[in-house]
Protein backbone atom coordinates (compact mmCIF):
# COMPACT_ATOMS: atom_id res chain seq x y z
CA UNK A 1 0.00 0.00 0.00
CA UNK A 2 2.43 2.36 -1.08
CA UNK A 3 2.31 5.41 -2.85
CA UNK A 4 0.33 8.27 -3.05
CA UNK A 5 -2.97 8.51 -0.41
CA UNK A 6 -6.28 9.33 -1.83
CA UNK A 7 -7.11 13.43 -1.56
CA UNK A 8 -9.82 12.52 1.21
CA UNK A 9 -7.24 10.92 3.43
CA UNK A 10 -4.93 12.72 5.27
CA UNK A 11 -1.79 11.61 6.75
CA UNK A 12 -2.23 12.08 10.46
CA UNK A 13 2.13 11.77 12.16
CA UNK A 14 1.80 11.71 15.83
CA UNK A 15 5.20 9.68 16.48
CA UNK A 16 8.43 10.47 14.92
CA UNK A 17 11.08 8.05 15.99
CA UNK A 18 14.65 9.36 16.13
CA UNK A 19 17.54 6.69 15.80
CA UNK A 20 21.47 7.62 16.31
CA UNK A 21 20.52 10.16 18.87
CA UNK A 22 23.31 10.53 21.47
CA UNK A 23 22.90 9.80 25.41
CA UNK A 24 22.22 13.28 26.91
CA UNK A 25 24.60 11.48 30.50
CA UNK A 26 27.84 10.51 29.58
CA UNK A 27 28.68 10.62 32.86
CA UNK A 28 31.43 7.56 34.09
CA UNK A 29 29.91 7.34 37.39
CA UNK A 30 26.67 8.66 37.14
CA UNK A 31 24.87 10.08 40.22
CA UNK A 32 21.32 9.55 40.40
CA UNK A 33 18.54 11.86 41.65
CA UNK A 34 14.91 10.99 41.41
CA UNK A 35 11.96 13.57 40.48
CA UNK A 36 9.20 11.85 42.64
CA UNK A 37 6.60 14.40 41.23
CA UNK A 38 7.33 13.44 38.07
CA UNK A 39 8.33 9.80 38.15
CA UNK A 40 12.08 10.96 36.82
CA UNK A 41 15.48 9.77 37.01
CA UNK A 42 18.34 12.75 36.22
CA UNK A 43 21.83 12.67 36.49
CA UNK A 44 23.68 14.90 39.07
CA UNK A 45 24.97 16.06 35.91
CA UNK A 46 21.14 17.66 35.11
CA UNK A 47 20.61 15.06 31.99
CA UNK A 48 17.55 12.64 32.02
CA UNK A 49 18.26 9.23 32.48
CA UNK A 50 16.15 6.44 31.28
CA UNK A 51 14.86 4.71 34.50
CA UNK A 52 15.32 1.32 33.44
CA UNK A 53 19.74 2.48 32.67
CA UNK A 54 19.91 4.03 36.06
CA UNK A 55 18.39 0.80 37.80
CA UNK A 56 20.77 -1.30 35.42
CA UNK A 57 23.68 0.69 36.77
CA UNK A 58 22.89 0.22 40.24
CA UNK A 59 22.30 -3.33 39.62
CA UNK A 60 25.57 -3.45 38.47
CA UNK A 61 27.27 -1.75 40.89
CA UNK A 62 25.49 -3.43 43.92
CA UNK A 63 29.13 -5.04 44.86
CA UNK A 64 30.93 -2.62 45.44
CA UNK A 65 27.71 -0.88 47.15
CA UNK A 66 27.29 -3.88 49.58
CA UNK A 67 31.10 -3.72 50.26
CA UNK A 68 31.42 -0.05 51.17
CA UNK A 69 28.14 -0.59 53.60
CA UNK A 70 30.38 -3.44 55.23
CA UNK A 71 32.76 -1.11 55.42
CA UNK A 72 31.26 1.22 56.96
CA UNK A 73 29.28 -1.11 59.38
CA UNK A 74 32.89 -2.56 60.60
CA UNK A 75 34.19 1.44 60.76
CA UNK A 76 30.78 2.00 63.27
CA UNK A 77 31.54 -1.07 64.79
CA UNK A 78 35.46 -0.29 65.62
CA UNK A 79 34.32 3.52 66.95
CA UNK A 80 31.54 1.96 68.86
CA UNK A 81 34.26 -0.59 70.82
CA UNK A 82 36.88 2.23 71.08
CA UNK A 83 37.30 2.76 74.84
CA UNK A 84 40.37 4.86 75.00
CA UNK A 85 40.60 4.28 79.23
CA UNK A 86 40.86 0.67 78.07
CA UNK A 87 43.42 0.83 75.69
CA UNK A 88 46.43 0.58 78.17
CA UNK A 89 44.79 -3.12 79.90
CA UNK A 90 44.08 -4.29 75.98
CA UNK A 91 47.80 -3.96 75.54
CA UNK A 92 48.60 -5.60 79.06
CA UNK A 93 46.55 -8.30 78.22
CA UNK A 94 47.98 -9.09 75.01
CA UNK A 95 51.34 -9.21 76.52
CA UNK A 96 50.19 -11.13 79.49
CA UNK A 97 48.10 -14.17 77.55
CA UNK A 98 49.88 -17.20 76.79
CA UNK A 99 52.79 -15.86 79.01
CA UNK A 100 54.55 -17.53 81.68
CA UNK A 101 55.90 -14.35 82.65
CA UNK A 102 55.06 -11.94 85.30
CA UNK A 103 55.45 -8.17 85.02
CA UNK A 104 57.58 -5.83 87.19
CA UNK A 105 56.80 -3.12 89.00
CA UNK A 106 58.29 0.16 87.62
CA UNK A 107 59.42 1.53 90.76
CA UNK A 108 60.50 -1.40 92.73
CA UNK A 109 61.61 -3.51 89.71
CA UNK A 110 60.00 -6.89 91.36
CA UNK A 111 57.92 -9.32 89.78
CA UNK A 112 54.36 -9.67 90.88
CA UNK A 113 51.44 -11.47 89.34
CA UNK A 114 48.76 -9.74 87.86
CA UNK A 115 45.99 -11.26 90.34
CA UNK A 116 47.57 -9.06 93.01
CA UNK A 117 45.83 -6.10 91.16
CA UNK A 118 42.44 -7.27 92.37
CA UNK A 119 43.48 -7.01 96.16
CA UNK A 120 45.16 -3.46 96.06
CA UNK A 121 44.18 -0.14 96.80
CA UNK A 122 43.19 2.74 93.56
CA UNK A 123 43.94 6.13 94.03
CA UNK A 124 43.51 9.33 91.75
CA UNK A 125 46.62 10.03 89.85
CA UNK A 126 46.10 13.82 91.79
CA UNK A 127 47.19 11.93 95.19
CA UNK A 128 50.13 9.88 94.03
CA UNK A 129 53.61 10.47 95.28
CA UNK A 130 54.77 10.75 91.15
CA UNK A 131 52.79 14.01 91.03
CA UNK A 132 54.79 15.82 88.45
CA UNK A 133 55.21 12.69 86.51
CA UNK A 134 53.01 13.50 83.18
CA UNK A 135 52.42 9.88 82.61
CA UNK A 136 51.08 9.28 85.81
Amino acid sequence: MGGKLPENVHRLEILRVERGMKKLCNCFNPKFVIDTSNRLVYCKCGALVDPYEALYEVARHYEHIAEYTNHMIEARKQIDSYKPHLVVIKELEKQYRGSKLFPTCPICKEGFDLKELLHTVWIHPDYCSKAGDPNV
